[in-house]
């Protein structure tokens, strides 16, 4: 297989070990990608995917793909729309994310709900504590899975749903939402 740059991918791409043949990619020309990512990801079961590569820098955050994911704006086999603000979910608290999203038509839900597709993880366990992170379920005729994208690292990887409990070990698994029924 090939790297492919800045594309949704669909389906995900196999994690690959051939080279990085890019030098503009955010790990540098020659390491291979499942190399890399067992570097940033260790904690992750990586067996899933690549969803998104980054060709030239980071200009995206992980509330910003799960904003346009849930917006089902994404198109598959196109870049991510650019020219956008990057937007910090670790910036928010629980409830200052919590009033986001209901602003976004979602409401909070139960961990077995089936409809569930947004999870954030929190550091402490309080509505005052930060979002450590947040996490987008994908789900299609195909597909079933969570997606990601870390901080400035260069890929949204698909994982398992709580792959993040291990992330720099101080994340609780927070608040499910789901969309809201009118």
């Amino acid at each position: 297989m090939t790297y492919v740059y800045d594309q949704v991918l669909a389906p995900p791409s196999d994690i690959l070990t051939d080279p990085i043949d890019d030098d503009s990619f955010g790990v540098g020309k020659g390491i291979c990608e499942a190399e890399s990512l067992q570097f940033f990801f260790s904690y992750l079961d990586l067996t899933a995917g690549v969803r998104y590569r980054v060709n030239k820098s980071a200009d995206f955050l992980s509330l910003d793909w799960v904003r346009h994911r849930i917006w089902d704006d994404l198109v598959d086999g196109r870049p991510f729309p650019a020219g956008e603000k990057m937007t910090d979910a670790t910036q928010y608290t629980v409830q200052g994310m919590t009033d986001l999203l209901r602003g976004w038509g979602f409401c909070p839900c139960d961990d077995r709900d089936e409809d569930r597709s947004v999870l954030i993880w929190v550091i402490g366990s309080d509505p005052q504590s930060r979002v450590g992170h947040i996490q987008v379920r994908r789900i299609t005729d195909d597909d079933d899975i969570w997606e990601s994208k870390v901080a400035k690292t260069p890929w949204v990887i698909t994982h398992a749903e709580l792959d993040f409990q291990y992330y720099k070990g101080n994340l609780v698994r927070g608040t499910y939402f789901k969309r809201a029924r009118h």
